[in-house]
């Protein structure tokens, strides 16, 4: 890690402001950024997700060289792709309703412990993943998670945070097929019978610790595949899910788990990937991942 001078930095704020909620944070992030001596060249609050990508272009074309986002996981993911070889610094308040990217890189979930991490913080070169051209930031899912979070309604998210994915997994849960899947590495051809994959960059997704090998620097993605064959292997899963949440490491012999670098995922039907809360590409597809690529704010202890 490096120790960063901010002072000397051309600072913007971008913020998903799509929600009320989100607005309302971003008045209160520009109060506390202001409070704390951090000076902001840019503060823009994007009311409609599609112009985000635009806006962050247009910092960096003004000479922006930092991007303090404000928003969740997808909003993270979408704009960590543009510091790709721009010597961009980024920095992250967690408005999300899982904030697993923040989780995994050890921010503080509250927005004035976000800030006082950017205040005195230092910056991390992490790693990002990448499928099908696709970069993510944490993880991408294959699978019962990705149905979950396609039916999950994005007021009802808001109102009630993680447990509103509860009575909607086990919904799905019951209605869900197992599928077959291949994954080619290096090392060989693997085949499984499964009912969710997990691909993990970070170790969070939906704000439980999934993969807890994963590692942010370390060159390597963590590939989870969670066998099925019958009703007892979709309990397995749902329990696995449950104690997960309290943050317990289970070890369970109905999870295959590889360590990889690159990897081709193909499956017996045609499968959505979620990556980092979006379903934007399908299998078949290859996963890689690009080392330390993005350069990011984190508390000054090293982080996992």
């Amino acid at each position: 890690m490096t120790n960063i001078d901010i002072n000397t930095k051309k600072i913007a704020l971008i913020v998903n402001g799509k929600s009320q909620r989100g607005r309302k944070l971003f008045k209160h992030a520009k109060n506390l950024l202001l409070s704390n001596e951090i000076q902001v060249t840019m503060a823009i609050c994007v009311r409609k997700p599609k112009e985000i990508n635009k806006t962050v272009k247009d910092c960096i074309a003004s000479g922006i060289n930092m991007i303090i986002i404000g928003g969740g996981d997808g909003t993270i993911s979408s704009i960590l792709e543009f510091g790709l070889d721009k010597k961009i610094v980024f920095a992250v308040l967690p408005l999300g309703t899982s904030n697993s990217f923040a989780r995994s890189i050890e921010i503080p979930l509250d927005l004035e412990g976000a800030v006082m991490v950017i205040k005195s913080g230092a910056t991390k070169q992490i790693d990002l993943g990448c499928i099908n051209d696709n970069y993510f930031a944490n993880t991408a899912s294959i699978g019962l998670s990705v149905e979950i979070n396609k039916s999950v309604n994005n007021d009802f998210k808001r109102n009630f945070g993680r447990i509103a994915y509860l009575p909607l997994a086990i919904w799905n849960l019951v209605n869900f097929q197992p599928f077959g899947v291949t994954i080619t590495t290096p090392t060989g051809v693997s085949k499984y019978k499964c009912i969710e994959m997990l691909i993990a960059n970070g170790q969070f997704q939906g704000g439980i610790a999934l993969a807890v090998d994963a590692k942010l620097g370390s060159g390597k993605l963590i590939l989870k595949i969670f066998l099925c064959n019958n009703w007892r292997d979709k309990l397995n899963l749902l329990g696995y899910w449950f104690m997960s949440l309290f943050r317990h490491n289970i070890r369970n012999k109905r999870i295959k788990q590889f360590i990889f670098d690159n990897a081709k995922i193909e499956t017996d039907v045609t499968m959505y990937i979620d990556i980092d809360g979006e379903a934007i590409t399908k299998t078949p597809i290859n996963v890689s991942v690009v080392e330390k690529i993005v350069s990011i704010i984190v508390p000054s202890q090293s982080i996992k």
